[in-house]
């Protein structure tokens, strides 16, 4: 996700929601990565 705004327009509900999406969303891949690999 990206928030197109200056720093002090940027509400800290859309700062969470851009570390949330980004940061999970490679938890996510990871995990479906792992999934995979542990069944070959």
């Amino acid at each position: 996700m990206v928030v197109f705004a200056t720093f002090d327009n940027t509400t800290p509900k859309e700062f969470q929601r851009v570390i949330d999406i980004s940061l999970m969303g490679q938890v996510y891949g990871a995990m479906g990565v792992l999934r995979q690999s542990k069944r070959i």
